[in-house]
This record gives C-alpha cells, sequence and structure tokens, in this order.
C-alpha cells in the first residue's frame, strides 16, 4: 500500500545542482580568494548551506553569515533562469496527492535556499510536509521519521526519492522504500547503486509509471 512519498530538492525535483555548485563556487572566490572545484565544492553536501560554509570557512567565523547571505543572493539570481521542475514532475506530483497519497520534501538545502526555489518553481505549495537541511550533519533520518509520525504512516508504505547514496542511506536507515533517480545533470551513479536503492529510474516518466501502478 502507498500512503506517502518523499522527495529530495537537488537533482531529483529540480535541476538545481548546478546552481548550488555555481553560487558556492562565485561565494568562496569572496573569501578564499580562489576558484574551487565542483568536486571540492561538492564533497561535503549533504549538510546545509551553512555548514558547508563553516566548514570551508572553518578560520572565518566572523564571515559565516555574510557568506550565507552572498550565497543565497548569487543562488536566488542564478535561479533567475531556472523557473521549472524536471518536465512530468508538477504531474507528478499533483496525481500523488489527488490519490490521497502524502507527499513530503526532504532536502538538505537550508531553509533560506529552500524557500527561493520552491517560490522560483512556484511549487510552494505542493507539499503536505517540508523539512530542510541542518549544519551539523545528514539528518534526512530524522525528517523521514518525523514524516511518518506526523501522518501515522507506517514505513513500509513510504517511499523516500532522490539522487544522492546519502538518499539511499538516510531513507533505509528510517525504514522506507529508498529508490534512485538518474536524471540529474550532475548525479554520482556508482555510488548510489553502491547503497543499494530499491529501484531506479532513468526518466520521471518511469517513476510516475511506477507510481501509478502501486494501489
Amino acid at each position: 500500500m502507498l500512503t506517502g512519498v518523499l522527495f529530495d530538492w537537488d537533482g531529483t525535483l529540480c535541476d538545481t545542482l548546478p546552481v548550488c555548485v555555481e553560487a558556492f563556487r562565485r561565494t568562496m572566490i569572496t573569501y578564499l580568494g580562489k576558484n574551487l572545484s565542483d568536486e571540492e565544492i561538492m564533497e561535503h553536501f549533504g549538510v546545509n548551506e551553512l555548514g558547508i560554509i563553516m566548514i570551508k570557512l572553518k578560520n572565518q567565523p566572523e564571515n559565516w553569515q555574510a557568506a550565507l547571505d552572498e550565497y543565497n543572493a548569487h543562488y536566488r539570481e542564478l535561479h533567475q533562469s531556472l523557473r521549472e521542475p524536471y518536465p512530468g514532475i508538477r504531474e507528478l506530483l499533483s496525481s500523488l496527492k489527488k490519490r490521497g497519497v502524502k507527499v513530503g520534501l526532504v532536502t538538505g538545502k537550508a531553509e533560506g535556499s529552500c524557500a527561493i526555489s520552491l517560490e522560483m518553481t512556484g511549487l510552494e505549495n505542493a507539499f503536505d510536509f517540508l523539512r530542510t537541511g541542518s549544519e551539523k550533519g545528514v539528518n534526512k533520518k530524522e525528517s523521514c521519521e518525523a514524516f511518518l509520525k506526523e501522518f501515522s504512516l507506517e514505513p513500509g508504505d513510504v517511499y523516500y526519492v532522490g539522487d544522492a547514496p546519502s538518499d539511499v542511506r538516510e531513507a533505509k536507515a528510517a525504514g522506507l522504500h529508498a529508490v534512485s533517480v538518474f536524471w540529474s545533470s550532475i548525479v554520482d551513479r556508482e555510488k548510489v547503486l553502491a547503497e543499494g536503492p530499491e529501484k531506479t529510474f532513468e526518466t520521471v516518466e518511469e517513476l510516475s509509471k511506477f507510481f501509478n501502478e502501486l494501489t
């Protein structure tokens, strides 16, 4: 029985990973004076933006808040040209909710950037549940458990959809079905598969068909 579906944001619902990377690159130039590679930026993804800034600017605690503010400004500017989620996502979310399935967003993003993405794509009211990330560490397991508790759902009736290795680990730790999607422009397929997702999907159409066939 399908009663709930939780989604990651970056690379799962919207192609915002390149936006995140470029916003960090521009911000780090200000405080480190050099260009960071994609790998140097993404190696700490899992904690939220403030957490990454605290790691990268560990010797500049006085600049953490200013750097976060600058990141969000760059993120908003870059997001202006990205106003749509992946094709088919709006329809998938709507279809699930029409069936009475609880739909949630559990992301590693901080509140600020998450709000910007929801505003830019017009998906502010698309979710029954929303939890953002933490600067202290990956917190999706706890967020998944909060979703189950809020709606009195059984873990075996809920799916988590993400594109990162940590998404699989965290969903499994909460007892959920962990499925992975590979339509992100910079997904690390091998690392995701190494975590053993229950199913993988190459297109939104495939994922939609899968959920439509679940009772």
